[in-house]
């Protein structure tokens, strides 16, 4: 598909933004098969919650997605609330990639339950 462009040529922000805001919406609820279970997508999704981000990228950490040591503290206080899984602001600092956090964190609310 073509970008959207202005009169003049130019790309048209505005249109790529509402063509961006649909796209994500018609696949929002679609499984994301980067993730190996429908527990660690949605574990992913409340982690990025606390960041600017809407969707998380399994292959990056989660200070390659803007989190910080606030944000990490966020984090994991909604992953608390959420699945009843204490964890340390260290696990989201320390993890190479978020697919292997939200691994971690699916192993302990499987062991939970």
């Amino acid at each position: 598909p073509e970008l959207p462009r202005t009169d003049t040529g130019k790309l048209d922000r505005v249109r790529l933004a509402a063509i961006d805001v649909r796209e994500r919406s018609r696949h929002a609820d679609a499984p994301d098969p980067a993730w190996p279970s429908e527990l660690d997508a949605d574990i992913a999704r409340v982690i990025v919650e606390e960041l600017a981000s809407t969707v998380p990228e399994p292959t990056r950490s989660f200070v390659e997605q803007g989190g910080d040591s606030l944000q990490a503290i966020g984090a994991c206080l909604r992953v608390e609330r959420r699945f009843g899984v204490i964890l340390d602001p260290e696990d989201f600092l320390d993890a190479t990639r978020l697919s292997i956090l939200a691994g971690r964190v699916a192993a302990r609310v499987r062991a939970s339950t």
